[in-house]
């Protein structure tokens, strides 16, 4: 009876082992057509003749339409980007979530290894630049990392920035969020602005309006009760990367329950 016993447990031990190897070979031929769909993509784009100024428009490969390239020269990055999102095509390349370079830009793509998986690790300073279909090249620069929910889409559109990126946990209940504002535009000086912070680099900041909750632990929140809000200190988050978590006041929508994580990063310069 025992050696029928250990005969059954080895059995489906010999099972569980080919189904996780199945699993991870899966997983691998997975994220190594995503990488050759998106190179053979970029080059095909690259081959167009586009020539910088022409009128706006979409380019088209095989039948699908692209708003161009992105490139992540930190990540050594060069993907397209697919005008509509859905999971086939998130398998290929990255694709536009909403937006457009008129306004808030937003990109999804998978969380493989030559796709975002590495958009954790940019720091503040980063570029990320976008050729569209004329040519023109749009420069951003990253401006902080958020961690938000999967449910909350709101915060994921509703932002004050030129370009956000972003991708799954591993876990897939979160989502990386890295916020970019226009190089242009930060020159000018106009500093984005959010729902309930507004970041200054310069001082090293932040400013929370009524009614928000903040923390730098995750457990510990205070809530800001002056009429005008309040400017904290956070040169210790920005020098060290330590996240704030942020819920948004009583009076908004945003679910109480899914903090907004943002972490300051620190300059190029000063690491």
């Amino acid at each position: 009876m025992k050696r029928r016993i250990g005969k059954i447990v080895l059995f489906f031990s010999i099972m569980a082992f080919l189904s996780a190897a199945g699993i991870v070979v899966f997983n691998l031929w997975g994220e190594y057509r995503a990488a050759q769909a998106s190179q053979n993509i970029t080059r095909q784009i690259r081959k167009l003749d586009v020539q910088p100024m022409a009128a706006a428009q979409l380019i088209e490969i095989d039948g699908e339409y692209y708003i161009g390239i992105l490139s992540i020269p930190a990540l050594s990055l060069e993907l397209p980007v697919n005008n509509t999102l859905d999971y086939d095509r998130l398998e290929e390349s990255p694709c536009r979530y909403t937006g457009d370079f008129s306004g808030s830009l937003v990109i999804s793509a998978h969380n493989f290894e030559h796709h975002f998986r590495g958009i954790s690790t940019l720091s503040y300073g980063d570029m990320a630049i976008i050729t569209d279909a004329a040519g023109r090249e749009h420069e951003y620069r990253v401006e902080l990392m958020e961690t938000l929910s999967e449910s909350d889409v709101d915060a994921m559109v509703n932002s004050p920035y030129d370009l956000t990126l972003f991708t799954c946990t591993p876990g897939r209940t979160e989502r990386v969020t890295v916020r970019f504002t226009r190089v242009q535009e930060e020159a000018a000086g106009n500093a984005p602005r959010a729902p309930n912070y507004r970041i200054n680099y310069r001082t090293e900041t932040i400013r929370l309006r009524k009614g928000a909750l903040y923390s730098t632990d995750g457990v510990d929140f205070t809530e800001v009760t002056e009429e005008k809000g309040i400017t904290l200190d956070v040169s210790d988050c920005i020098t060290y990367g330590i996240s704030i978590h942020i819920k948004r006041a009583a009076t908004e929508k945003r679910p109480a329950s899914h903090p907004q994580i943002i972490v300051p990063l620190a300059r190029a310069d000063d690491t």
